[in-house]
């Protein structure tokens, strides 16, 4: 069968399999299928030439007859037609026949008009790319460029064929969300999609309290959050220590009941080693109260406990150290995508740091262009799956010239929330769902972790007491998890009495 003759044959089982739809006002393809059918010339029954030729005149009368009078062919009618026009053909009749009388459900009938639709699309491109192709060859070759340069000429010329390249798929990956009004399943899904955000059916609890209040819930799947302070201020082991709290604190609640839920920790920085060291004495000072005795203890032993913990709620667990110079965003995107092709649901992914990936690839331009293009790319791919993202960011220089300046280590990520203060962008928090502010102070001297809630897309706004909160450090370990205390959250700001001395305090 001749490339013609199976895309005619898809447009006539395109228009009939659209009249076979229960739900009236569908999108209707008429107007793809002339537009198609515009490719092949204009038909003149005068200079038939027998064989496929003749075949193809037929069915593209066929075509527009279906078009013009789409009331006369119901699939009697229609096979009919066929009949005639493949009567000395009678393997294709077959073929033709298996395409319109087979019946679908409504559900698969939508998924193969689709199909075919993209069929036809991807067609037409590739016969509009190989106009534009064949056109500009012979412009540039006889210097036809009505008064362009060649310059300005091939820059409009790769416009035209970077639109023309792009394949239509199936599913496009590039739509994450579309609403038809005359599809009631779907807008019923998305609904459902809607009740389960606000009971929290996609959001992930924290063991820290006061994170799940200024979260409003808890960090909600499909966001990206960034974690913001100045160097040695505990941006990685909050970020390590939010990482561990998810899977101890959340079962997972699956879109597709036939996958494997995942977290995923990618660090830039800190081996593989370094990482379990501090998740092993984080899970074991939360359970105990106090550091493990590692010359007590096997490494077997350790591994299976930090296993046991983390998987006992039913989540799988992946801790990958990245040489980020090897790496780019599309790295990024690719792991995340062979997780999913080997039958992983990905619901959290945590990089210690993202900017420490290369540019390569993104949107160059002024000073930071790059990097906040960096940090959208990476935000747009994992709302698209709904994966909660969450990664640590330096401060600028002009943020640490603030402590200099004499501003308190206890207000100091209220002075800076939202302003811009983040190293290699200012932009990056319009990007963002969210952002949280550390720094380490002492109050009454005892060091303090200090948060300020920045940026939060979402539609409640929270009282300005509750966007700031202190967690106390222990001596020599880390933040102690205060989920199923009795003590109050510690919301609220810090008075000047209880402000201690200024003294190095780094982690």
């Amino acid at each position: 069968m001749s490339k013609k003759m199976d895309i005619l044959l898809k447009s006539i089982t395109l228009l009939h399999r659209e009249k076979e739809l229960e739900v009236n006002g569908q999108d209707d393809s008429s107007d793809l299928v002339k537009t198609v059918l515009s490719l092949f010339g204009n038909s003149n029954r005068s200079n038939l030439m027998g064989g496929e030729s003749s075949v193809l005149e037929d069915l593209k009368h066929l075509i527009e007859d279906m078009i013009n009078n789409p009331d006369n062919y119901d699939k009697i009618s229609l096979l009919q037609s066929l009949e005639l026009i493949f009567k000395d053909s009678p393997d294709m009749l077959k073929v033709v026949n298996n395409a319109i009388d087979r019946d679908f459900s409504q559900a698969s009938l939508k998924r193969t008009i689709i199909s075919l639709r993209n069929t036809l699309n991807n067609y037409y491109k590739e016969e509009e790319l190989k106009n534009a192709i064949s056109k500009a060859s012979y412009q540039i070759t006889t210097g036809r460029l009505d008064g362009e340069s060649i310059t300005d000429y091939t820059q409009k010329l790769v416009t035209t064929l970077e639109a023309l390249t792009t394949q239509t798929k199936t599913k496009d990956p590039g739509i994450v969300d579309e609403l038809d009004m005359s599809d009631e399943e779907g807008m019923s899904l998305t609904i459902n999609k809607v009740r389960d955000s606000n009971l929290g059916g996609n959001k992930l609890i924290t063991g820290w309290k006061e994170v799940n209040e200024i979260t409003q819930g808890g960090f909600k799947r499909g966001e990206s959050w960034c974690f913001y302070a100045l160097q040695h201020k505990y941006k990685s082991g909050f970020t390590r220590s939010i990482f561990m709290q998810l899977p101890l604190h959340n079962k997972p609640i699956m879109d597709d009941p036939n996958k494997k839920p995942l977290m995923v920790f990618i660090s830039f920085e800190d081996d593989a080693d370094v990482m379990i060291d501090f998740m092993y004495k984080y899970l074991y000072y939360n359970e105990h109260d106090k550091l493990p005795d590692l010359t007590e203890i096997t490494s077997a032993e350790i591994a299976k406990y930090i296993k046991d913990k983390l998987t006992m709620n039913g989540y799988n667990i992946k801790i990958m150290r990245v040489n980020p110079s090897e790496w780019t965003y599309k790295s990024l995107f690719n792991k995340i995508l062979e997780y999913e092709a080997n039958g992983y649901e990905v619901h959290a992914v945590v990089v210690d740091y993202l900017s420490k990936l290369p540019t390569t690839g993104c949107t160059m331009g002024p000073t930071g262009t790059d990097v906040r293009d960096l940090f959208n790319r990476v935000r747009n791919f994992m709302s698209a799956r709904s994966i909660l993202f969450i990664t640590p960011h330096q401060l600028s220089t002009e943020a640490k010239q603030l402590i200099r300046n004499g501003v308190p280590d206890v207000n100091f990520v209220k002075e800076i929330a939202g302003k811009g203060f983040s190293e290699g962008s200012k932009a990056i928090d319009n990007v963002l769902d969210g952002e949280l502010y550390l720094h380490i102070a002492r109050i009454k001297r005892q060091p303090y972790l200090t948060v300020q809630r920045g940026k939060h897309r979402t539609p409640n706004i929270l009282p300005e007491e509750k966007m700031y909160f202190t967690l106390p450090f222990p001596k020599g370990a880390p933040i102690k998890e205060n989920l199923n205390d009795d003590t109050d959250p510690s919301f609220g700001g810090v008075k000047p009495s209880d402000i201690g001395m200024d003294e190095k305090f780094d982690f």
